[in-house]
């Protein structure tokens, strides 16, 4: 038997959905966090479907978990301790992962964390799918279940995961608003304090990055009505230097994330999408990922030595990781599915510690549907 987590009802229900928890990984969980609401469930048969029945604090509080000591904390799958293998089919290093319960209609993407760790931060697309119209931001608290709202004011308000939050919890995002191009903007935790950055004038401007000082960022433009030949550029946020644009002309490079010395980016040759680093202090680019397949939304871990992507590897698809240095590496498959039937992870940021994952997951391809829920994966 698996169970499936309902963000909305606060029941788990027999079934094979996104928020699979297999029945042994269950029981090996609950041996190290006894105190998760799902280790207490009550078996419940109605028509003969067996579920499982949580207490009702499971909607406010999904993380209600203990502290662990060093024994315990060495059982459970930390990121940092999983050696790089290559990706097989149908099998992920993350197998435990969860529907964050968050009570909101429309499309929940683009999660990214909070310096607490207890944080996610993310985009309400109210129509769906990377819609076009209001996207809102919110927070949502894993350990209290409080979710915030930031900026819900009508405009087109989108962040990206990764680095898109600073040391002090300053958020930075794109905003188009009152028929205007996108532009930069950065806006505190609270909602308060809401400021344009500088923005090239002739250029649409997307996917702001911090720097990890907190003193400059990167973003993704494009030229005014243009979809294709993105460049990635760097500027201060008090705008002095001007401009740099750091990927070459005619090409096309989106999706800036910045950590340490590197901008990870990604770029479209040959008919699909690899993840490109850009080093700082030297100005050189080197290509990470190889192979078939697109690989898209890469972010990079903390300490700034592996890049998480969404992507495809000898017939995989969902999350892989792979060091920044690339080294002609196989990717390790993270989140596991088998061909296009298995659906989408996608977006994915790496917790401050390593300790899981969260993503946007739909159980089919998002393009054009009703949208993603946030996913978190241990």
């Amino acid at each position: 038997m698996s169970v499936e987590s309902d963000k909305r009802s606060g029941e788990w229900k027999g079934g094979t959905e996104a928020g699979v928890l297999e029945q042994s990984q269950l029981l090996k969980l609950c041996s190290v966090w006894s105190d998760a609401p799902f280790c207490n469930a009550k078996p419940n048969s109605d028509n003969g479907a067996t579920s499982l029945e949580f207490p009702s604090p499971w909607v406010q509080n999904p993380a209600n978990r203990v502290e662990t000591n060093d024994e315990q904390q060495s059982q459970m799958p930390e990121l940092a301790q999983i050696k790089p293998g290559p990706a097989q089919e149908g099998q992920g290093k993350l197998s435990n992962r969860m529907v964050l319960p968050i009570n909101l209609s429309g499309s929940l993407q683009n999660p990214s964390w909070m310096p607490d760790g207890q944080t996610v931060v993310f985009n309400r697309f109210r129509n769906g799918y990377n819609s076009d119209g209001a996207v809102d931001i919110y927070s949502y608290n894993i350990e209290t279940g409080n979710l915030t709202p930031i900026l819900n004011d009508g405009a087109h308000n989108v962040t990206e995961p990764g680095s898109s939050i600073d040391a002090n919890g300053k958020i930075i995002f794109s905003r188009a608003a009152n028929d205007r191009d996108d532009r930069i903007y950065t806006i505190n935790a609270d909602g308060s304090g809401l400021k344009p950055l500088p923005s090239p004038s002739n250029m649409m401007a997307y996917e702001p990055t911090f720097s990890p000082d907190g003193q400059s960022f990167a973003f993704e433009a494009h030229n005014i009505d243009e979809s294709g030949h993105g460049r990635i550029i760097i500027s201060r946020l008090d705008g002095k230097g001007g401009f740099e644009q750091i990927t070459p002309e005619g090409e096309d490079c989106r999706q800036p994330n910045w950590k340490g010395d590197k901008i990870i980016y990604q770029r479209r040759s040959e008919g699909q999408w690899d993840v490109w680093s850009f080093d700082v202090p030297t100005g050189q680019s080197q290509r990470i990922t190889r192979g078939r397949g697109d690989k898209t939304d890469a972010t990079l871990s903390a300490d700034g030595n592996w890049v998480i992507y969404s992507g495809e590897s000898n017939g995989a698809t969902g999350l892989f990781r792979i060091p920044v240095s690339g080294n002609y590496s196989t990717p390790e498959l993270l989140t596991a599915g088998k061909g296009s039937s298995a659906g989408y992870d996608g977006a994915p940021t790496l917790h401050p510690n390593g300790s899981m994952v969260v993503f946007e997951y739909s159980k089919q391809d998002p393009d054009g549907g009703p949208g993603t829920d946030i996913v978190w994966a241990r």
